[in-house]
């Protein structure tokens, strides 16, 4: 594949919120995640990954860049505060649990960014 036409990070999440949004483990693995769930999921990954590795191509990521991206969001270059709604807010501010939440849906995203279900 052409290096200008392969799929960068936000492409891939982008990609993701269109026909990724599944759960990926338990009971009700492969149902859609109900519309809350969804918008957290999204918002995470876009409040966290998309600053930090959305301009990368997929092929690009390495190590070294997953490494550099749990340290910054762990030293909180990503933390900020979203309005969702009248008296509702996303507090990004929590970094390990934030952290932990981004790699896995991150590491479930790379695992197939073909599967159209």
């Amino acid at each position: 594949m052409a290096k200008r036409r392969e799929m960068k990070m936000s492409d891939l999440i982008d990609h993701y919120e269109k026909v990724g949004c599944f759960i990926q483990r338990g009971k009700l693995q492969g149902v859609p995640m109900k519309p809350r769930t969804k918008k957290l999921t999204m918002a995470r990954l876009r409040n966290h990954v998309v600053p930090l590795l959305g301009k990368k191509r997929i092929s690009e990521i390495g190590a070294g860049d997953i490494e550099k991206f749990f340290n910054d969001v762990t030293e909180g270059k990503t933390a900020s505060d979203e309005k969702t709604g009248f008296r509702t807010a996303l507090l990004f501010e929590e970094a390990q649990a934030q952290l932990a939440k981004c790699s896995e849906i991150c590491r479930q995203s790379l695992a197939s960014p073909s599967d159209t279900r």
